[in-house]
């Protein structure tokens, strides 16, 4: 592999995305051969509301727990429209294709959110840190990290790829263009990681401070006299 140093900008993203897939693809194909565990039952094979592509609707109405729960205002806090879409999607696919409701394709979904998911992390460390071996070393720790595996390998840990690629997505589309016109954009993705999973409403106060110490920095590096 060519050295960091002497290669030009579009080259050397080629290199990195082509490592993240084949060390993505290493770490979890034995996955490909995984079944459905534990909640994948109820969500997936058991689950009336997410086997046909005409409940799309109802993907925003309800909650992807209502067939097993009766109601999802009193007995459940999950709300995460894009992660049912994403199960109707697969099951659609595995029953055309496969002609079966199959876990491989399921898992096969998981791993190419995580592909996309690390590429973003590296872009947003390629951009904060503009020194490519820490760029590299950081997505590295991010690919291998073993916290990761259960989103990945299990199939109803969907919602925390597609939440990090959604807020990772929206904060790098805020940084780059803050006071310009695709700052609804940034809000558009955010939106999206919220109806992911709840957990995304952290980005807010994350944008929060990283716009009041980068404000702070820029505004030293450019006033010497303050200095």
């Amino acid at each position: 592999i060519p050295s960091a140093r002497t290669v030009n900008d579009k080259t050397f993203k080629i290199i990195v995305f082509s490592a993240i897939v084949l060390a993505v693809f290493g770490l979890y194909w034995p996955s490909l051969q995984n079944g459905f565990v534990f909640d994948d039952e109820q969500i997936v094979i058991n689950n009336s509301q997410v086997t046909s592509l005409k409940n799309i609707g109802k993907a925003f109405t309800s909650c992807i727990w209502e067939p097993h729960l009766e109601t999802c205002y009193e007995r459940s806090n999950y709300y995460r429209p894009l992660h049912t879409l994403s199960i109707m999607l697969a099951l659609s696919l595995s029953k055309g294709f496969i002609n079966s409701t199959n876990p491989f394709l399921f898992h096969l979904f998981n791993i190419i959110y995580y592909i996309i998911f690390s590429w973003l992390v590296f872009i947003l460390l390629n951009r904060l840190f503009q020194n490519r071996l820490a760029s590299i070393l950081g997505t590295a720790i991010f690919v291998f990290h073993p916290l990761h595996a259960e989103s990945v390998m299990w199939i109803s840990g969907l919602p925390e790829l597609l939440m990090g690629i959604f807020i990772i997505w929206a904060f790098l589309v805020h940084d780059s263009d803050r006071l310009a016109r695709r700052r609804w954009l940034a809000g558009f993705l955010f939106f999206l990681a919220l109806l992911s999973k709840e957990t995304a409403i952290a980005l807010i106060p994350v944008i929060i401070i990283y716009d009041y110490f980068s404000n702070r920095i820029n505004n030293y590096n450019s006033d010497p006299v303050g200095r």
